[in-house]
């Protein structure tokens, strides 16, 4: 079964321990905020994009076939945050929005 953005951000909601709530904005008003696809918002590629409709897209089946398995998502998830957690408070990550830039984005859409 794919894995939606939306279903990636629930399990992330559900395996950690501090509640948080989503906002979701539309890929225009992250345009005309000039909100970086893939490094400012990862994962994100506008639907405008000429190579949105293949991103990520490929047929795992051989793997599959051959033995690939996963672990469970939730465990994923948990390990990456206390990797995270483990970095230094101060330390500048490569990807991802500035802080002050995230407040204003999401400020300017619940005021639209």
């Amino acid at each position: 079964t794919p894995l939606t953005m939306g279903g990636l951000l629930s399990a992330c909601q559900k395996a950690i321990p501090t509640p948080s709530s989503l906002t979701w904005v539309d890929d225009d008003f992250l345009l005309a905020k000039e909100v970086g696809p893939w490094m400012e918002l990862p994962l994100w590629i506008p639907a405008s994009d000429k190579d949105a409709p293949g991103i990520s897209a490929i047929d795992c089946n051989r793997a599959f076939d051959a033995g690939l398995t996963f672990r469970p998502l939730h465990e994923t998830i948990q390990d990456t945050l206390a990797w995270a957690l483990q970095r230094d408070p101060d330390w500048k990550w490569r990807a991802g929005m500035e802080a002050a830039k995230e407040t204003a984005v999401l400020q300017a859409w619940h005021n639209r």
